[in-house]
């Protein structure tokens, strides 16, 4: 029986950490879903192919990696139940897809109801009038209607616990997900200073898919193909264009980091130079680290960095830090 757990609802992907005897064990699944026309033609294809999918309202529906996987062959742009880090306000089938699609993640993980399961939520933008309170409400009644018992983590903060336990505890963790990038300061496990800003791998995708005239998908799939490497010499238009927007996300939260940290409040006096920690799919793309630290190198910091390094396996930091949290 497992009895704790924990949920990574990224932009992008869903991530589920469960305990086993000798660690852990991870499940993901794109956040996305495709609608496609329901009749005879598509129910036996999909039955034929054994793809899962959801009848709604007379419509049919495709979820995860399927999902992404068929609009990336018919140049289709998905539809996603979060953007920017939260719950899509303007996505009518966001609450039921989320819920189904976490369902499917902790009953695959052999999760039990009435099990502790740590969910990470992003901290509040600081470039934006989203808050998390509405996207906080819906991952947790999903996870009581479930019947799981929900506990919070701020999305950095997971990072913070699953990456600086050989550091005391303290440095700065950063999430770079598909909506937002989510940044912690912590002191000896604790949280002092968290805040998200809404530029990251979706709006690289879009701003990229928009100068290079592309489906935004096909754009996604190129960032995470075998390929794919962040050159500053490349001849290929849609790399050039990945590469320029990857290098504006890094500045824009290099700077919205150094503001805050010069000019917040309660910040703890660090006596010896921290780490910076840092997680997330899009920071998975070959070259990200050494593009961080060049961006890094020309920003006057405000704190002394001991490294900068990148998580092992950062796709799942989030989940792998929540899981320490409901073991707590």
């Amino acid at each position: 029986m497992v009895m704790i757990a924990s949920l990574d609802p990224g932009t992008a992907n869903l991530v589920v950490c469960a305990p086993t005897e000798g660690g852990s064990k991870v499940l993901r699944m794109r956040n996305n879903f495709l609608e496609i026309a329901k009749d005879k033609f598509a129910l036996n294809m999909l039955k034929q192919l054994k793809v899962p999918y959801y009848e709604q309202d007379k419509k049919l529906y495709l979820v995860g990696d399927d999902a992404f996987d068929m609009a990336t062959t018919f140049a289709k742009d998905l539809r996603r139940p979060m953007a920017s880090g939260v719950i899509a306000s303007g996505e009518m089938e966001a609450v039921p897809m989320i819920t189904r699609m976490i369902e499917k993640l902790l009953v695959d993980s052999g999760v039990e109801k009435g099990a502790k399961v740590a969910y990470s939520c992003p901290a509040n933008p600081i470039d934006t009038q989203i808050d998390n309170v509405f996207h906080r409400s819906i991952i947790e009644g999903a996870l009581r209607h479930l019947g799981m018992e929900p506990i919070e983590v701020t999305e950095a903060h997971a990072v913070a616990l699953d990456a600086l336990s050989n550091d005391d505890f303290t440095g700065i963790a950063m999430s770079f997900g598909g909506g937002m990038v989510n940044t912690c300061v912590a002191f000896r496990s604790l949280p002092v200073l968290s805040f998200s800003s809404c530029r990251s791998g979706d709006w690289i995708d879009q701003k990229a898919a928009h100068a290079c005239g592309e489906a935004t998908s096909r754009i996604t799939a190129l960032k995470e193909g075998k390929t794919m490497n962040l050159d500053p010499d490349t001849t290929d238009r849609r790399i050039a264009a990945i590469y320029a927007y990857y290098r504006e996300v890094i500045a824009y939260t290099l700077a919205n980091m150094k503001d805050r940290l010069e000019n917040g409040d309660n910040l703890p006096a660090f006596k010896n130079p921290v780490p910076i920690v840092i997680a997330g799919g899009t920071a998975m793309v070959p070259g990200f680290l050494d593009l961080f630290k060049r961006v890094f190198e020309t920003v006057e910091f405000p704190i002394a960095v001991s490294e900068i390094r990148l998580v092992s396996d950062p796709l799942y930091s989030v989940a792998r830090g929540c899981l320490v949290m409901a073991s707590m």
